[in-house]
């Protein structure tokens, strides 16, 4: 590998001592590999131009991959498709195991996915669909319906997921839900403890985002699995970003679809932002409380107001000069002087779990 070094910038491939690494952090883990983030002590050698030799660049974070299944063929096979796609530092050996390691960064496009080197299916939230579909498939054994019927069909909807932002269809234990209250004759309010999946794309993994608000409807005229099925088969077809999966009360034994809930609870009508339970018409209503005194300036920052259409932008504020503190000039000139300062209360930002700002 260094002997085909071409290029005053190509990256130095070497034996790395595994006692280089520290601050050593797992970050993902299936049957195939273990990723970790580590800190490189000395760092690697980079061509230094102005003194004409090569230096090290010390501490800096790289990511270890552990191929689970080594014969010395597969690993360098591993380590020579890696270099493709990656910047490969070189190659380490945990003393504790014996296992060999690949230590690497990713390219500055950051567009291949570090546990099987494939595009991501997903570039901007880091998603792989294969490496997503394994997730799911190892943790077929840490759930069950306790009917096949219904544990194949889910594992079907789990490996049908196509972005990152689909929901993953679920097993849900009743026990899962509390706070359950009654909406109509057929369907529950209820807040799920542990929540559903979603893909963060800071860490490049499924998490739980937990205590979340659902509906359960029930099935009170659907006695076969079969047509349960079949019901919820054609739901998916339109509301599939709205399901998160299946449960059964174990009181009565029927079954029950787990949906979001998509209705605001101060105005009944369908939040504007489902994900973030944001609901445009009630922001407005409760962003009334002020004035400037002015009634020109109040019906700009009105209008500003009314312009929101997502709880992640900017609310446009009359902001009163008491709030104001720590004033340091940091500009004048003949058109304008700037000022730094500190906002006592701050901003406004949507709140996600209390549904206001």
């Amino acid at each position: 590998m260094q002997l085909k070094i071409s290029d005053y910038d190509d990256k130095i491939f070497e034996w790395i001592s595994y006692n280089q690494f520290i601050n050593i952090k797992e970050l993902n883990k299936d049957y195939l590999f273990t990723l970790y983030s580590v800190k490189w002590k000395n760092g690697p050698l980079y061509w230094d131009t102005w003194n004409k030799k090569c230096v090290r660049r010390s501490d800096i974070e790289i990511i270890l991959k552990y191929p689970h299944k080594q014969s010395i063929g597969e690993f360098l096979n591993e380590v020579k498709e890696h270099s493709i796609n990656f910047d490969v530092f070189g190659i380490s050996q945990n003393p504790d195991t014996g296992k060999y390691i690949i230590a690497f960064q990713e390219k500055l496009d950051k567009k291949y996915c570090i546990k099987c080197s494939k595009v991501y299916m997903n570039v901007d939230k880091k998603w792989c669909k294969q490496c997503s579909i394994i997730y799911l498939w190892e943790n077929f054994t840490n759930w069950t319906s306790e009917n096949e019927k219904i544990d194949n069909f889910i594992q079907e909807k789990q490996i049908e997921i196509n972005y990152s932002w689909n929901n993953v269809f679920e097993w849900i234990p009743y026990n899962q839900f509390t706070n359950i209250k009654e909406k109509n004759e057929d369907s529950l309010s209820a807040t799920w403890i542990d929540g559903p999946l979603y893909w963060e794309t800071w860490n490049k993994k499924y998490i739980r985002r937990s205590d979340v608000e659902v509906i359960l409807k029930y099935s009170h005229n659907i006695q076969r699995i079969d047509e349960f099925l079949n019901k919820i088969e054609q739901s998916l077809s339109t509301k599939n970003n709205m399901m998160y999966g299946m449960s059964q009360d174990p009181n009565t034994n029927y079954y029950i679809i787990v949906i979001q809930d998509i209705h605001c609870e101060k105005c009944n009508k369908d939040y504007t932002n489902i994900s973030y339970k944001w609901c445009k018409t009630c922001q407005i209503k409760d962003l009334l409380n002020w004035t400037s005194g002015n009634e020109k300036i109040d019906n700009f920052i009105q209008e500003k107001q009314i312009e929101i259409n997502d709880p992640s932008e900017i609310v446009f504020e009359w902001i009163p000069y008491n709030q104001i503190n720590n004033i340091k000039e940091v500009n004048n000139n003949k058109f304008s002087t700037v000022y730094s300062a500190k906002w006592m209360d701050g901003p406004l930002f949507w709140d996600i779990r209390k549904k206001n700002i």
